[in-house]
């Protein structure tokens, strides 16, 4: 089997993107255990695993609290995150490498970047990243807008007033914005057919609940962002990065768990 080949981890399609589910749900009768197999393909999967590990004896090495969350709060989180994935998904990607290039007033610049997951959905492309804490949150309403914030992007040079902290309070990661723009850029006429795409966090805390970036556009909105605003963005982050004569850090409460904390300025 996977283990006699040598294998070292698996990943196991629980749900079909024509939202087939190889598992007993209660939500729906289109599901493996209504067919002619008739077993839950998910749980002999997961007990497999779990008697893999237990054979293991690394079980019996770990902290109370270590075991513990690979007896029930792992199965339980994944079934909370499995609970809130759509109905109708075809995973694209994993693990995807992108990169593209920006340029600017200040010169060209190049972004890397590893996209966690891509699917297709009934509303089109969905880019995801995964987070393991509540750290991110969506847009101010409005922002994508905001069309004297969007000038102030546009037209700022070094010595003018400086849009960086309404952005900051306005947008609380560019990251995903990034992701949009290495996607468009590198996504082959095949998968632009597919429309648009739509960008979103994945809370993992809080059972796999979605923050996405676009949230309430359609997709000319998103498209008219993603062609226009996302370009404007990117130009101004690097070309204040370029000309900043030092980078100020901001406290937040993440600095409270920072092992950096004694020697910086803002502790």
């Amino acid at each position: 089997g996977a283990k006699a080949a040598g294998m070292k981890y698996a990943v196991l399609t629980a749900k079909h993107h024509e939202g087939f589910c190889m598992w007993d749900t209660a939500t729906t009768d289109y599901k493996i255990t209504k067919t002619e197999f008739g077993r839950d393909l998910v749980k002999e999967y997961a007990d497999a695993f779990r008697a893999e590990l237990e054979a293991s004896g690394v079980m019996a090495n770990l902290p109370p609290q270590s075991a513990f969350m690979l007896e029930s709060s792992g199965p339980k989180r994944l079934r909370d995150y499995m609970a809130k994935q759509p109905d109708v998904l075809r995973l694209l990607a994993l693990e995807s490498e992108l990169s593209a290039t920006v340029t600017t007033a200040s010169g060209t610049f190049m972004l890397e970047g590893t996209l966690d997951r891509i699917d297709l959905r009934e509303e089109g492309v969905m880019i995801l990243d995964y987070k393991s804490g509540k750290t991110a949150s969506q847009p101010r309403q409005g922002f994508w807008s905001d069309d004297g914030l969007w000038s102030s992007l546009a037209d700022w040079q070094p010595g003018r007033p400086d849009p960086l902290p309404d952005l900051a309070d306005a947008l609380p990661s560019a990251q995903l914005a990034c992701y949009l723009h290495m996607w468009a850029e590198s996504a082959s006429a095949e998968e632009k057919r597919l429309g648009t795409p739509d960008a979103a966090w994945v809370r993992l805390a809080d059972g796999g609940g979605e923050i996405p970036l676009f949230l309430g556009m359609d997709e000319e909105e998103r498209a008219e962002a993603l062609a226009e605003k996302v370009p404007v963005l990117l130009s101004f982050l690097l070309r204040h990065m370029a000309s900043a004569p030092f980078f100020m850090h901001r406290r937040t409460r993440r600095c409270e768990k920072c092992g950096l904390r004694g020697c910086c300025a803002r502790s």
